[in-house]
């Protein structure tokens, strides 16, 4: 499965320099990876993330502009795909416990030490293909929102709803248990 990356750094000289290092480590581990984006603003991450794309990994900075961070953007960026992973590099450790109440899967701290990246890298690639497991759509009103069936721990009703609990949070629509029992029949629940 492919790595599909996007870049966001307010300085497009660093964003070069990211995309040189993280293609030498991916070509070194074979991981297949292919940079939809080299961002240096937000709103070009947000048109990016707005069009639907498949799974795409986030290399997000967070200190970007006076008033705004790699975690507000986070924040803003619509969740549909919760395939998505959200790496942040920072010189600035204390943003930790921020990154983690946006679920990121990382924080690099700047210098980039090349080990922690490829670290980072395999692992994304790893989790990544262990969830490459079936997808379902989830309507919540005009959202469809796409989850890995693994990632479905079970599915109640709650009046004239049905709430799944997943590794992502639980999310709730309306719908029918039965109907929730035919869609994933095929997969032993």
């Amino acid at each position: 499965m492919m790595m599909n990356i996007v870049l966001l750094d307010n300085v497009a000289a660093h964003n070069a320099q990211m995309r040189m290092v993280i293609q030498r480590i991916c070509d070194e581990e074979r991981l297949p990876c292919e940079f939809k984006l080299e961002a240096t603003s937000f709103e070009e991450v947000i048109e990016y993330a707005e069009s639907n794309p498949p799974l795409t990994v986030y290399f997000l900075d967070i200190r970007l502009e006076a008033e705004k961070t790699g975690i507000d953007l986070c924040r803003l960026l619509p969740r549909e795909n919760v395939r998505d992973r959200y790496i942040f590099v920072s010189a600035y450790p204390h943003y930790a416990l921020e990154c983690l109440n946006v679920h990121a899967y990382d924080l690099l701290l700047k210098p980039v030490d090349l080990d922690a990246l490829r670290n980072c890298l395999i692992s994304v690639y790893r989790d990544i293909q262990a969830d490459g497991s079936e997808m379902v759509d989830i309507h919540i009103g005009s959202r469809v929102i796409r989850m890995p069936v693994n990632n479905i721990y079970y599915i109640e009703a709650q009046g004239h709803n049905v709430v799944a609990h997943t590794s992502r949070g639980n999310f709730t629509w309306a719908a029918t248990i039965s109907g929730m029992k035919e869609m994933l029949k095929d997969y032993s629940f």
